[in-house]
């Protein structure tokens, strides 16, 4: 409901990495999430990153390869509720987590 929504709002976080600043810009969008949620990654991609969607369990429930700076995660198949989105640069480095609503 609406009190999910504004707990994932919230909770937005951008990750700092260590040694970096928070130069790295990662967007999501929209929250709640009805069928497409688009992931932005300000930077331009010359190796290809990683987004992983977890559910609450904190089981993995798709991994995407992102390698253009704007992406698409179907949610379409995923059943409602609350999930997180990590995204990781090209070495690995988590760089971006939101708790996300899919309606």
């Amino acid at each position: 409901g609406f009190s999910d929504y504004v707990q994932a709002m919230r909770s937005e976080t951008a990750v700092e990495t260590a040694g970096r600043n928070a130069a790295f810009v990662v967007r999501t969008y929209p929250n709640p999430v009805v069928d497409k949620l688009s992931i932005d990654i300000a930077d331009p991609i010359t190796r290809p990153y990683k987004a992983t969607l977890t559910d609450m369990q904190g089981k993995d429930v798709s991994e995407l390869k992102i390698e253009e700076q704007h992406s698409i995660l179907d949610m379409e198949w995923q059943s409602k509720g609350m999930y997180y989105i990590r995204v990781y640069d090209p070495d690995g480095i988590l760089l971006y987590s939101l708790k996300f609503v899919k309606s």
